[in-house]
């Protein structure tokens, strides 16, 4: 029962020393890498952000998060908008999703869906017993769930 008790208050000591580093006008990089070093405590989105910081992803001046976290997801939406295919975007009312043309873009679109549904499939099989893997994204592509 006591290291029970004692892993909860270090992880609880871990988790106010990154949401200190975070509070500060600009992170200092030695002492972030530091307690990264020394092990990043779940919970509270800590992790990921850590990771971001890390990666350089995110920037070491906390404020500046939120305006970069929205320009990377909309980067990313419009890389999204270039991959997937939309088969009523298309202007030619001749192609339709019966056709067997390999140049339809209804061919296309279902052979993408295959490919995006075992990867689905592949990354829940990853490892089952995380939640991470089993939960939805909080910023999904919301044009892609429709």
């Amino acid at each position: 029962v006591e290291t029970v008790q004692l892993k909860n208050e270090s992880m609880s000591s871990k988790r106010e020393i990154f949401q200190n580093i975070f509070l500060s006008d600009r992170i200092n990089r030695s002492e972030f890498d530091r307690a990264c070093f020394q092990g990043i405590p779940d919970g509270c989105g800590l992790r990921s952000t850590c990771w971001k910081v890390l990666l350089n992803y995110l920037p070491n001046t906390p404020a500046d998060w939120e305006s970069v976290l929205e320009k990377q997801r909309d980067v990313y939406n419009q890389f999204i908008l270039t991959m997937i295919v939309d088969p009523n975007g298309g202007k030619d009312s001749s192609d339709h999703p019966l056709s067997s043309s390999p140049d339809s873009i209804w061919s296309e679109y279902f052979k993408e869906n295959e490919v995006l549904s075992q990867i689905d499939k592949d990354v829940r099989r990853l490892c089952p017993d995380l939640s991470f893997f089993q939960q939805p994204t909080n910023y999904p592509a919301a044009f892609c769930s429709q």
